[in-house]
């Protein structure tokens, strides 16, 4: 279980007697996906409450906002954000696929019957309404927060929905009981991580300053190396998979800008925290950061669990690279900082705005992390 703050790690630590331990101390690690409590403390890890989508701050990480104007460009994003912002998405997409099983055909041209019913996906358009634009989202978004009831009449109060990151209205994220965690397990992993692989490579198809970068599903393996002792060889600590990762070229030793995690089941039932802990030491330990003036650091993880997107932002100085690649600077002693992962989310399809917002960060990051990559700080979208 990942711990929040350095008094619970150290609790943590004394109780599982490991005080006097360190990295490389004869601690026996699995892979990354294996990866057990001993070990996990070993990283020094964090893990502060996670934040909803309405406290991303893309100005406060220091990400241009022209990623609104760039996706506004683009047609294809413009008729997929009008579905997803009226809930239709899903239902289409879950119509498609119930038309493909059934034997059905793709029909691409979108012919409808006489009532204006769509053949291939079944889709009934919904009726004309007098409402305006405002008015829909707000009843939208109230009816997929609090749910539709016939007989309550106060289920369909028009109640102002919070502003999102990007400055249109956006559904509150479900507290600990709420819909994101009731997700039914999805059968193949490879379902969840082509489905974000595919949203990634859409938004950033037709962008600008994009470079050589690229998100691809490669399982890229990270190994964690600890130097020996005197003449001896480094050691393999252990390798950790990832589930993609955005990647400046296409050789087999290009830099990751950014690495994916994707899990069949919702975030509270997979817990991955350990696991995305252990991936994000070894990308460090595999790939060190040039140093910059502040010594301060930061990356980005895109973690799938089911059908929910949090974006993860890793923050970490040089004291915590030093004690990831066990470094003897001078005759300091190795310091054992922390580094902390804040994780937002959780972004939902079905929500209105979260799709908006999530393909906005996406775009955003990865146009920054591809500037700061060409000008030789791979992993960063600042300096600051």
């Amino acid at each position: 279980m990942a711990v929040s703050t350095p008094g619970e790690w150290e609790t943590a630590v004394v109780e599982r007697q490991l005080e006097d331990l360190s990295l490389g101390d004869g601690i026996k690690f699995k892979s990354a996906s294996k990866i057990e409590q001993d070990q996990y403390l070993f990283l020094r890890v964090l893990w502060p409450n996670r934040r909803p989508i309405e406290h991303f701050n893309p100005t406060a990480l220091g990400l241009p906002t022209t990623a609104t104007a760039d996706l506004a460009k683009n047609k294809d994003w413009v008729s997929l954000i009008d579905h997803a912002a009226k809930g239709f998405y899903e239902i289409i997409g879950e119509r498609y696929q119930e038309n493909i099983v059934a034997g059905g055909k793709s029909n691409e041209g979108g012919d409808e019957t006489e009532d204006g019913k769509d053949e291939t996906t079944g889709f009934q358009p919904p009726p004309a309404t007098s409402e305006s634009p405002e008015e829909e989202e707000i009843r939208l978004a109230n009816l997929i927060q609090h749910g539709a009831d016939s007989d309550n009449e106060e289920s369909w109060e028009a109640t102002p929905a919070p502003q999102g990151p990007w400055g249109s209205p956006l559904v509150r994220e479900p507290d600990e009981s709420g819909s994101y965690e009731e997700y039914e397990k999805i059968d193949d992993e490879n379902i969840v991580n082509i489905a974000l692989i595919l949203l990634l490579q859409a938004v950033c198809l037709r962008a600008p300053d994009m470079g050589a970068t690229t998100w691809t599903p490669q399982r890229k393996a990270f190994d964690f190396k600890v130097p020996g002792n005197g003449k001896a060889k480094a050691t393999d600590l252990f390798s950790a998979c990832v589930d993609g990762h955005l990647s400046l070229g296409t050789s087999d030793d290009a830099p990751s800008l950014a690495i994916i995690e994707v899990q069949a089941r919702d975030r509270k039932t997979a817990d991955p925290r350990m696991q995305e802990s252990a991936q994000m030491a070894a990308w460090i330990n595999s790939q060190p950061d040039n140093k910059t003036k502040s010594g301060k650091y930061q990356r980005l993880m895109i973690s799938q669990d089911n059908r929910d997107c949090f974006l993860i932002i890793a923050e970490y100085d040089q004291d915590y690279v030093d004690y990831i690649l066990q470094n003897e600077v001078g005759k300091k002693k190795i310091k054992k900082p922390f580094m902390s992962m804040q994780e937002y989310g959780p972004f939902q399809p079905g929500a209105p705005g979260h799709i908006k917002h999530l393909c906005y960060a996406i775009l955003a990051f990865t146009q920054q992390l591809n500037k700061y990559a060409e000008k030789g700080h791979p992993c960063r979208w600042t300096l600051s």
